[in-house]
Parts: C-alpha cells; structure tokens; sequence
C-alpha cells in the first residue's frame, strides 16, 4: 500500500487557557465572556471592573454607594448563599487574589474573560462557585523605552429646547436664547 499525505492549512481558532490546559474555543462547553484590551482602552474609567459593566452577558455590576470611590458588587451567578460571600474569584496571571481588582490600572490589563458556569467551580473548586474572573496583564517588551500618554475628553451642549410659556402667556425657550 502506497499513501501519502496530503498538506491542508487549518486557521487556528482563538485559543482558550483552563485550569487543566488549552482548548479550542470551539471546544469550551462553558459560557466564556470576554473583553480585551481595546475595549477597555475606550473606557474612561479608573475602575478595571468598570470596564466590563454592560460588556458580558449575565454579569450584574452594581455600586455599593453613591459616593465617588465607593466600591462596586459583582454577581456572576446571581445571590447564591444568605450569610458567605457571593463574590466571583479573581484570577490575576494565573494567581487567584485576595479580594478585587479594583487596585489594578485598567490601561494595564490585556483581557478580562469572565467563567459564567458550572465549568469554573471544575476548575477552581468551590472557590470558583460564584464565577470566575480571569484578568490577563500587559507584558513588557524588550528594546528601547516606550512612554504613552491617554487623554480623554467630551463636550456638552442642549440637544433639545423646551418652548414653555411664562405667567403672563408669553412664549419663551428654557435652556437656551430666546
């Protein structure tokens, strides 16, 4: 029997990193929610968790106060437990952390994937039952030194005047010249 093989190229589809190895992302049965580092550059915020508020599904981010610095509640997987806590497990570079990442700069963060199911509490034990946070660091790079310098800024004005009339009955615009 003569066979030969044949060359086929194969495009690689994203690769994902669990506690046991590497997957396909095609292969991960669990629901994965993702936001990387250009997302988050977009953001003007100097919460790293803000940055993913509204951005993955089935993840409820809500403040703790209304104070500017008052921290921010994180539910994975809804209210799990009356007197533990139902805060997810933060995974910083493969190192589960101490509390939040509310003390990381966003603009140093590479990606933000978020384990939403059963699969994280298969990974990470019961620490992992109310979710995941896997947060993934910038690295540095070899050569000469690099120095950036982000800005943000916005303007306002009244996109719509209001015509009300005055005790006399005359008409006149709120908001705006007459």
């Amino acid at each position: 029997a003569d066979i030969s093989l044949k060359h086929q190229t194969v495009e690689l589809e994203k690769v994902v990193v669990v506690g046991y190895g590497t997957l396909a992302k095609r292969d991960v049965t669990g629901a994965v929610g993702s936001v990387s580092s250009e997302e988050i550059k977009h953001i003007p915020t100097t919460n790293a968790i803000e940055a993913i508020k509204g951005r993955v599904a089935g993840v409820d981010i809500t403040s703790t106060g209304y104070k500017p610095g008052d921290g921010v509640r994180v539910r994975v997987r809804g209210q799990r437990s009356l007197k533990a806590s139902n805060d997810p497990l933060y995974v910083l570079d493969g190192i589960p952390m101490a509390g939040g990442i509310g003390d990381l700069n966003p603009s140093d963060i590479q990606s933000i994937e978020v384990l939403k199911d059963a699969s994280a509490t298969a990974i990470y034990g019961s620490r992992g039952a109310n979710g995941v946070v896997l947060v993934t660091s910038k690295k540095g790079f070899d050569g000469a030194t690099r120095s950036t310098y982000d800005t943000y800024f916005g303007f306002q004005d009244i996109t719509r005047r209001v015509q009300v009339f005055d005790a006399s009955g005359v008409s006149k615009r709120v908001f705006g010249k007459s």
